[in-house]
């Protein structure tokens, strides 16, 4: 049995002389345990905001509608004391909206405004259903379907704005950074400090070059969102295209003073 201790005492002498395998084997688990556990630990049920139209209601029916309301706990009721509330529910600080209307008969009808394109208005929209059913003990309430559809809400509206500043940053760091970097690499900076050229002349022919590919690139990209998803500029065109053109400007020094660390580059600025 000699050997076999000693072999086994062996391996055991080099697994903790091994600071990194001690660490994979036992602290790693540890570290993941830990940042899961905080992760995923449990939270808070997230509340809906709902806010109550006000406006064409008395306040004992405004009443009582929160107090049917404020049966679920999960519902963040509030007064619409302005007419901005479509604003809110659209730019996403509000998950619904909800009024009441009266018919020549006396019948009360609960208006809803909700955003269908947003599953937390969705959700709020069901909560705020499933407590008026619970307070009237019927099988069914007089609700009136409002939803909120007008343009810049969709997910699109936020993903094509997105796209365009990837692009403009994309074109800045590989239109004009890596182009220079190239020419380093190339030899090709030499010849151009060789010339009887002047540095702002270089940088403006590269940063000119790439503007004129990056207006046509926005054009298409714009385009097609109009044409595929019925995406519009909802402010001003001139605004627009002074703000590519001052990203792009922004973007294109990121890559040569952080990133081109070579003197040939230095040289040229």
């Amino acid at each position: 049995m000699t050997p076999l201790w000693q072999l086994t005492l062996a391996r055991v002498r080099e697994f903790y002389r091994e600071p990194a395998a001690v660490f994979w084997v036992y602290g790693f688990p540890l570290l993941i345990a830990v940042a899961l556990g905080i992760a995923f630990r449990d939270r808070p049920v997230e509340k809906s905001s709902v806010e109550l139209i006000v406006e064409g209601s008395s306040p004992e029916a405004i009443a009582e509608l929160r107090t049917k309301l404020a049966a679920d706990s999960r519902l963040q009721i509030k007064d619409a004391s302005d007419g901005d509330w479509k604003k809110r529910l659209r730019s996403g600080k509000i998950d619904l909206a909800i009024g009441m209307s009266v018919s020549d008969m006396g019948a009360t009808t609960y208006e809803i405004w909700d955003e269908k394109n947003r599953p937390e208005s969705v959700l709020a929209r069901n909560l705020v259903e499933n407590a008026l059913l619970k307070s009237v003990q019927t099988k069914s309430v007089p609700v009136g379907d409002h939803h909120l559809e007008e343009k810049g809400t969709r997910y699109i509206d936020f993903l094509i704005p997105g796209l365009i500043g990837m692009n403009i940053m994309g074109g800045g760091l590989f239109g004009v950074g890596f182009v220079i970097v190239d020419m380093r690499v190339r030899k090709l900076l030499k010849r151009f400090l060789a010339t009887p050229m002047r540095r702002s002349d270089f940088m403006l022919a590269i940063m000119i070059s790439r503007l004129l590919f990056l207006i046509p690139e926005m054009l298409i990209l714009l385009t097609f969102a109009w044409l595929a998803f019925d995406v519009t500029n909802q402010g001003s065109v001139l605004a627009l295209l002074a703000l590519i053109v001052i990203g792009a400007s922004c973007f294109a020094g990121l890559e040569p003073s952080h990133v081109a660390d070579v003197r040939g580059v230095r040289r040229v600025f």
